[in-house]
């Protein structure tokens, strides 16, 4: 936007929108739908970053409220264009194409398949932050990108022999930076990541057997070669996402759940019929999530998400007779992972004799849209429905309690707030400001000192870029104020105040004493298990 728009605008009606959706677009329509984005952003004054695939959409922008509401139409309206498209392109070339509906019988197959994730837009109109000035959060370009999938679940060999390429030329970096370090420091500290999420009662580490549960070796492993585990490329087209549930439908279960498994910490994951996946990376976790006491959580811990397929292959055990509540920041990489459990479960990967998952869901919108509904804007009182006018109508609204005791406030009360901390976002903001359960004030770390600490930047606006990074990977790592001064970070040059920085170790992200970076391989023992 530019600066006379943001004159007459706050922090309400400037606002962003996160969005995506599974719809087919036919491949020749690829670059001229490209350009229907470009040109209507431009009209519009809206940036930010857009996905644009055969199998639909992804993308965050920012802008005027009612500008984003304007191209949301417009886009809906480019999609029923789309849609005829398909089916035109479907019909045989002999046969005089119309439009018809989805449930009519003469309907392409092929079509009907690729809508088994719906075909409806799922957009969330989030605040921005009130301690950064508006223009530091906006997006200021536009950037409309044709990809292979809305979300990488596959890493394509291409994007492999890139990622190769770029770790070669960051492992020479390292070297020569650490040929002047290593004269000063006989050996660099590794700061570990135990991934904290506040009030955790039990941890399990899988290990890099398989999947190690249980407190000091009362475990059961998954171990059919699962030291050279790989990802296995399942068919995924025959198999429909996990059913979605409404925030509110998501809590009534999860509290059920909780209640059938009387709320006892100590059920580890052989007692209890309910898990919760978080399908997001470490750093996001890292500062918020679902705590449900009675319900374990599995952390990916991973680094990006192409990682996931490992990680349920790895987690097979845990997974197994269980409910599955899976959930990702605005429910879009759910879509797929759901979809990679359900063939999965189908598979020869799938221990014979084991018994499958009992049930898989995934939460509707996500984070976003549960927080929209449960919980409550940074520094005030005001309920985030409240705020979001119209966007919640139909939805059954909270009445969170604040004065309640944390644990009450959890499993008594069927309104309750069950996500912790703050819920990551990919923009300029970090974090949106809408946060979760007040009771549970700051939910990270710093990896250094352990003290209460969720804030990457340290106070800085996120596009000052001064946020602390893992040297070998980049990946954010949290790192007190106090700490910071300690350590070097990547980007910081060793040549640079020499006196200083070569007496300062280098900071890893990675959360075991072998294990200097999460990225080492990318593998699956990252993962955790945690009891709240």
């Amino acid at each position: 936007m530019t600066n006379s728009s943001l004159e007459a605008t706050n922090n309400d009606t400037v606002m962003i929108a996160l969005y995506y959706w599974y719809t087919p677009i036919p491949k020749a329509e690829l670059e001229p739908h490209k350009e229907f984005h470009e040109h209507l952003c431009e009209t519009l004054d809206l940036n930010g970053r857009i996905r644009i695939s055969k199998e639909g959409l992804n993308g965050v922008l920012s802008g005027k409220r009612c500008d984003l509401e304007q191209y949301s139409l417009q886009l809906q309206q480019e999609v029923q264009y789309l849609d005829i498209c398909q089916q035109t392109a479907s019909l045989s070339p002999l046969v005089e194409a119309s439009p018809q509906p989805l449930e009519s019988p003469n309907y392409p197959s092929e079509l009907a398949k690729e809508k088994r994730y719906g075909n409806t837009l799922d957009i969330k109109y989030c605040h921005l932050r009130k301690d950064i000035d508006i223009e530091k959060q906006l997006f200021t370009y536009l950037h409309v990108k044709i990809t292979q999938e809305v979300v990488s679940l596959n890493e394509t060999e291409g994007a492999q022999a890139q990622t190769s390429s770029r770790s070669r030329r960051r492992k020479g970096k390292a070297r020569k930076q650490k040929t002047l370090q290593d004269k000063h420091v006989s050996s660099n500290i590794s700061y570990h990541n135990t991934s904290p999420h506040g009030q955790c009662q039990n941890s399990y580490k899988i290990d890099a057997e398989g999947v190690s549960i249980g407190v000091e070796g009362d475990a059961q492993s998954h171990r059919s070669d699962a030291k050279t585990r790989t990802k296995t490329n399942l068919d995924l087209d025959n198999y429909q996402p996990a059913l979605h549930l409404t925030p509110q439908q998501w809590n009534d279960k999860l509290l059920q759940d909780a209640q059938s498994n009387g709320i006892d910490t100590s059920h580890a994951n052989g007692d209890a019929n309910a898990i919760l996946i978080d399908a997001r990376n470490i750093y996001e976790s890292n500062i918020g999530h679902f705590a449900v006491p009675g319900i374990p959580t599995l952390l990916a811990n991973t680094r990006k998400y192409s990682t996931i397929p490992s990680v349920l292959q790895a987690s097979i055990p845990i997974l197994s007779g269980k409910n599955v509540y899976m959930y990702c920041t605005g429910g879009v990489r759910c879509e797929k992972a759901s979809v990679y459990l359900r063939a999965l479960s189908e598979s020869s990967e799938w221990p014979e004799g084991m018994e499958k998952p009992k049930s898989i869901y995934q939460l509707q919108g996500g984070i976003q849209k549960y927080l929209e509904q449960y919980g409550q804007r940074e520094n005030g009182s005001e309920h985030a429905h409240e705020l979001n006018g119209d966007q919640d109508r139909g939805e059954k609204q909270s009445d969170f309690d604040q004065g309640q005791d944390h644990q009450e406030t959890l499993i008594k009360k069927d309104n309750s707030c069950l996500f912790a901390g703050k819920n990551f976002v990919f923009d300029n903001r970090r974090y949106d400001p809408v946060m979760g359960n007040s009771e549970i004030k700051i939910v990270g770390k710093c990896v250094m000192c352990s003290n209460p600490h969720d804030d990457y930047d340290n106070g800085n606006a996120p596009c000052e870029n001064k946020e602390a990074r893992c040297c070998r990977c980049r990946v954010l790592v949290l790192v007190c104020h106090d700490c910071r001064n300690k350590v070097r970070i990547w980007g910081e040059d060793i040549d640079k105040s020499m006196q200083e920085l070569c007496r300062k170790p280098d900071l890893y992200c990675g959360g075991s004493d072998d294990k200097q970076c999460i990225n080492e391989g990318n593998e699956v023992q990252h993962c955790e298990l945690r009891q709240y």
